[in-house]
């Protein structure tokens, strides 16, 4: 059992928020942008291995989410998906990868 399908058996109602990028290379971009500023650094292999994991379990986990908002943070903030139970209130994936 995992942790959506414990949170639905003790009566929880569970939303999904993803903030995304739009490709992997913006993420290594990021990275580097932080590490630059003294933050901590990821190797490239590591960030594109977690990227395409994230994106590969994505649908998964949004058909077990009641709700669910995916965000696009590749330039500026933008929601590109919302649906609140099973009625879907916006979907803009098309423009996004």
């Amino acid at each position: 059992m995992n942790l959506i399908d414990l949170a639905h058996q003790n009566g929880f109602e569970v939303t999904l928020l993803y903030v995304a990028l739009k490709n992997e290379k913006v993420t290594i971009n990021r990275v580097h942008e932080r590490v630059k500023k003294g933050g901590h650094g990821v190797p490239d292999e590591v960030v594109k291995k977690r990227y395409n994991q994230s994106n590969n379990i994505l649908a998964a986990v949004a058909f077990k989410a009641d709700n669910v908002v995916i965000c696009d943070n590749s330039q500026k903030f933008v929601s590109v998906y919302r649906r609140e139970h099973d009625q879907v209130i916006k979907n803009n994936l098309r423009d996004f990868p």
